[in-house]
């Protein structure tokens, strides 16, 4: 399984768990019901020009059809309130709490800001210590809406307006930054209020990074499962008495008979194979790769093959490089050079064809399958590299495993914990 296939179906898995969500987020969103025109023509037409006390009639007038309504029913103890009808307001959540209007917190944070109102009318009319009480009570109900929902706006408002009354505190005494607290609560993560208040195209984002994440660790735990199974179910053969197709060979690397000696750009040493990168440009923007395509040749006690690197894949434990200076004529951040060398005592996968050459010579070459098989080359053991390519399928079921969890509780905590309305968001 190539790695660009591995990519490109993880990418694609991810977008289209990112479109659910989005589209899942879409139905939740709040349709526009029937009394939002109620709404908008009291108060785009008036509400510049009249006051509480004149709006107030023309929407207790769509009481009884609007009464299940969570807007409608805000608005209208807002006007309320503002105006001091502290019983009325009482009772329209009374027959608010009937109908079903509100979910249970929500009909705590209503009364809240009703016992606030009637706190500020007693101590108006003298009597502190009634004011105290009815406000000591309404800041315990919405302290422990906070502590229920820390990421839920409405009792950090509501404790604001609590703190403010100027007979419970003077200006001079240290105020509470309340909105701050909001921030600081909205970011925290085990709580769950930092997935519940992801808004708009947040959630998608974050969904899409987790399984990506998640997929491409799948993916190339799997590929580790497959190499693995394909390094473990081939016996070693003799170069000599291979058959052809996908072989596994060891054997000793040495440079061809004839020819030049292929020296390493880096390092500058004798090598049968090379590969430099090269990291430049604005935040390692530009990556190079330098690769050596001169054949090499592997021998056992029986005989030798040819090697072709075109397409290798090779794990060495031959490496160098540096960070930052200058390679050859120009200046890099980083540069990492891996090598084979002449003496190498390797593990060899990859497809050998056997032909006649013009002298008559027995030509064996090993080189990329015409499946996509990989060429592998490498002077680790065998067991040395098995246990690689399980480490690979471990650490990836692992992630994966840890992003489908993430996902899951994310899910719970976005949808199950919480679900209210826009209006008390």
């Amino acid at each position: 399984m190539s790695t660009a296939v591995i990519v490109c179906v993880a990418l694609a898995l991810a977008g289209g768990l990112a479109w659910w969500v989005y589209r899942f987020e879409a139905s939740r969103e709040r349709q526009p019901m029937p009394c939002d025109a109620v709404l908008d023509a009291v108060f785009a037409q008036g509400s510049a020009t009249k006051s509480d006390v004149e709006l107030l009639p023309l929407l207790l007038k769509h009481r009884r059809e609007c009464l299940g309504d969570p807007v409608f029913v805000d608005q209208v103890r807002r006007l309320l309130l503002s105006i001091q009808r502290v019983d009325q307001a009482r009772a329209l959540l009374k027959d608010a709490e009937w109908q079903g209007t509100f979910k249970p917190d929500e009909l705590k944070a209503q009364l809240a800001w009703v016992d606030l109102t009637a706190a500020h009318m007693a101590w108006s009319d003298g009597d502190e210590a009634k004011a105290k009480t009815i406000r000591a009570g309404a800041v315990a109900v919405t302290d422990s809406l906070r502590e229920r929902w820390p990421e839920w706006s409405v009792p950090y408002r509501i404790l604001e307006e609590a703190d403010g009354f100027v007979w419970v505190k003077s200006p001079s005494d240290p105020r509470t930054d309340y909105l701050q607290l909001e921030r600081q609560a909205r970011r925290r993560v085990w709580t769950g209020a930092w997935v519940r208040s992801l808004q708009d195209w947040q959630p998608l984002v974050f969904v899409f990074l987790v399984a990506a994440i998640g997929l491409l660790a799948l993916g190339a735990g799997l590929r580790g499962a497959f190499a693995a199974r394909e390094l473990t179910r081939l016996d070693v053969s003799p170069i000599a008495s291979a058959q052809t197709g996908y072989v596994k060979l060891e054997g000793k690397l040495q440079a061809p008979a004839r020819g030049p000696v292929l020296m390493s750009p880096y390092s500058e040493k004798p090598v049968v194979w090379y590969e430099v990168a090269t990291v430049s440009g604005f935040k390692s923007s530009g990556t190079q790769y330098d690769r050596s395509e001169a054949p090499f040749v592997v021998r056992d006690a029986s005989g030798e093959a040819v090697v072709v690197p075109t397409g290798i894949t090779v794990r060495t434990r031959h490496t160098a490089g540096q960070l930052g200076g200058t390679f050859g004529t120009k200046t890099v951040k980083r540069v990492h050079e891996r090598v084979l060398q002449a003496g190498d005592e390797v593990c060899v996968l990859g497809e050998l064809t056997d032909e006649t050459g013009p002298n008559g010579n027995r030509l064996r070459t090993l080189k990329v399958a015409g499946n996509g098989r990989r060429l592998l080359v490498s002077n680790y053991s065998e067991a040395q590299l098995v246990f690689t390519e399980r480490l690979w399928l471990w650490v990836g079921l692992g992630v994966n495993a840890a992003s489908i969890l993430v996902l899951l509780w994310s899910y719970q905590q976005r949808y199950h914990v919480i679900a209210l309305p826009g209006l008390l968001r």
